[in-house]
């Protein structure tokens, strides 16, 4: 059926039409040239009292593959509706390594972006708040990982992990597009408070510069720089010591700024192993939920620059990073640097080179580095309506007409406008998720009805589902709920501690079961507390070092015996240290996970040691401005009894494996 009949000059590009039928803004139509049938595609409608007239975009005809014209249609062709097959062919949207993201809008003809072109040169992923933004990259992702392309994913607010679970919700609406649920409970693993990810201590002089939280005055710089050059291997510790050693009066500054970077916890002298991190077919998820903006910051800043380098020497397998909030990582330059800024641009310019392809999700795309933005080949764009952030996109792609600017206030939620796959933008309207979505707003009133009815828990990472999923047919998951307290104290900064209340430890790793004992300093004489104190640096100390405290050798030496009984100290020969898993500062056994509100039915471990007794030992050491009942949920995978055992044994099998 006719839709009209071109008119007026015709280029090897555009043409116009005179409409006689019903026709819309970015629809597809045909008109025949030289025995061939051509694509086009309306770029805007104008209407007078007299015609519509309709502007159009010609995207080619197939001929074993997309080829442009060479010379204009001829005014008075007839202009029809394109059929699918055309659209399909001329703008090739399938390929050998697609990736199924939705469907052409208005269509029911499926959209495969090309996934080798996506991970090579560069992606971004651009909508306002609650436009799909995350739900359109879960989708890109579930394609990636069913190719099994390594991922590493930065995640601020913790949305991602929920891809390990199938999308039950929607299996209807997944099978009316051939799909059905997907669990990638396998192939992902999660960095978040209770399974820390840890990076090499060893930072060359310019990478500790940048990560301190504050800039260095030329004084300081001097004396950092000096330092540096006596430390054979350059780690906070020995940097730290080196300071001590210093007169001036900047060192004590520089010793308060590698504190406050130390007790981070991001760095370690045994780190995650960078082959770990980035394997075939798994998706490292690094939940940086519950972190302060600086810690992300050196956390992002550390982690890209060594899977950078490694890259580089090839030590790693080629894979895609993605980056969520990247205006807050990598923003543009007159909002300011972010000490993961200088390393995001040398990926996005360098990274492609060494197969390092990488993705930038934003909400404020006004706000990212544009030389960071332009280096992405490929676009999905949702719904925008801030006007700076619609005027950066429209810079940042190529040969984006002022028709398509125009549409991306417009756009419905779900619906992206998909740039570098073809010459003009498709709309495409995002398909179904297999897997579960974790990025909805979360409901404050929800909230509140939670925290009056369910109890206060501390959860493991390994959820009861994952356990259940992984475990053999001849196996059984038992819950426990281990009675603790979640007390808030104040160091240089408010810091948590998490106890639990069946023997009285230090809960260090929920996950391992790694568990430290409360320092009884409560019960030292001054003379033994000062002994202890300066020991704390837990290094090997002979009983003819404390002539500084006024004891002579045999006192000491008699002192030291005495305090290695109350299990302070263990010996060498005529050497004295402080265990290794006696904290005398606290801090370094802080707790970072969150108390959660949730209903949970598992056997209750009976409850021996007091709150206030725990209160008490921890006062002597840090004051204790909080505290919060809570249980601790552990998941224990165990062969199904043929008979019932005692609660009483289950309880002492549970006791000592803590």
């Amino acid at each position: 059926m006719s839709l009209g009949t071109i008119t007026g000059t015709t280029t090897t590009t555009h043409f116009s039409f005179i409409v006689e039928g019903t026709a819309q803004k970015f629809e597809y139509v045909c008109f025949n040239h030289e025995g061939k049938q051509v694509l086009a595609q309306i770029l805007d409608l104008k209407r007078d009292e007299q015609k519509t007239l309709a502007y159009c975009a010609i995207l080619g005809y197939h001929d074993g593959s997309t080829k442009s014209l060479r010379t204009p249609p001829a005014p008075g062709e007839h202009v029809e509706i394109a059929p699918d097959e055309l659209i399909s062919k001329v703008i090739e949207l399938k390929s050998e390594h697609g990736g199924f993201l939705g469907f052409l809008d208005g269509k029911n003809i499926p959209v495969h972006i090309n996934l080798e072109e996506v991970l090579t040169k560069h992606l971004a992923v651009l909508a306002k708040s609650g436009a799909g933004k995350s739900y359109t990259v879960g989708v890109l992702l579930e394609e990636i990982l069913k190719k099994k392309v390594p991922l590493v994913i930065l995640d601020p607010h913790g949305e991602y992990s929920v891809m390990k679970y199938p999308n039950e919700d929607d299996r209807e609406k997944l099978k009316e597009i051939n799909l059905e649920p997907l669990s990638f409970i396998k192939q992902i693993q999660e960095f978040n408070a209770q399974n820390p990810l840890r990076l090499p201590v060893t930072l060359d002089s310019q990478e500790l510069v940048n990560i301190l939280p504050a800039k260095l005055n030329n004084q300081q710089l001097t004396l950092l720089y000096s330092c540096m050059q006596n430390c054979d291997h350059l780690d906070f510790d020995e940097l730290i010591g080196e300071l001590t050693l210093q007169e001036s009066a900047s060192k004590y500054a520089l010793i308060d700024l590698l504190n406050y970077v130390r007790r981070m916890n991001i760095f370690s002298h045994a780190p995650t192993p960078l082959n770990e991190i980035v394997k075939p077919g798994r998706a490292s998820i690094v939940n940086l939920k519950g972190r302060a903006p600086e810690e992300s910051e050196i956390l992002v800043a550390k982690l890209c620059k060594e899977l950078f380098e490694a890259r580089k020497r090839n030590l790693i397998p080629p894979f895609f990073l993605v980056l969520e909030e990247a205006h807050n990582f990598c923003p543009e330059r007159s909002f300011g640097e972010t000490k993961a800024s200088k390393i995001l641009r040398t990926i996005a310019a360098e990274g492609r080179k060494f197969g390092l392809g990488l993705a930038l999700i934003s909400q404020r795309p006004a706000r990212v580095d544009k030389s960071v933005l332009s280096q992405c080949s490929t676009q999905i764009i949702l719904k925008l309506t801030n006007p700076s952030d619609v005027k950066a996109v429209a810079n940042s792609v190529e040969g984006m007409t002022k028709e398509t600017e125009d549409i991306l206030p417009t756009l419905p939620i779900g619906t992206a406008l998909v740039t570098g796959v073809v010459d003009l933008p498709l709309l495409v309207n995002v398909r179904t998720r297999q897997t579960k979505h974790g990025g909805e707003a979360a409901s404050i009133f929800d909230q509140q009805i939670i925290e009056e009815t369910a109890d206060p828990v501390i959860l493991p990472t390994t959820t009861l589902k994952d356990l259940e999923l992984m475990k053999n047919d001849d196996e059984e998951v038992i819950t426990y709920k281990i009675p603790a307290v979640l007390l808030q104290c104040q160091g240089k900064a408010p810091f948590q501690l998490l106890i639990e209340l069946n023997q009285g430890k230090i809960v260090r790793d929920i996950n391992n079961a790694a568990f430290s004992e409360i320092p009884e300093l409560n019960t030292l004489s001054p003379n033994q507390l000062a002994v202890v104190q300066k020991m704390s640096d837990k290094q090997w100390y002979h009983a003819a070092d404390f002539a500084d405290l006024g004891l002579d050798f045999a006192l000491a030496h008699d002192m030291l015996q005495k305090l290695t009984k109350k299990g302070f100290f263990e010996v060498n020969k005529d050497k004295f240290k402080v265990k290794e898993d006696i904290p005398l500062d606290l801090e370094e056994v802080a707790f970072f996970g969150k108390l959660s509100f949730k209903e949970i039915k598992g056997e209750q471990i009976p409850q021996i040691i007091s709150i206030e007794e725990v209160k008490k030992k921890i006062s002597f050491m840090v004051p204790v401005i909080g505290e919060q009942p809570c249980s601790i949920i552990w998941h224990k995978v165990q062969k199904v009894k043929k008979c019932a055992e005692s609660s009483d044994q289950e309880e002492e099998s549970l006791l000592e494996m803590q």
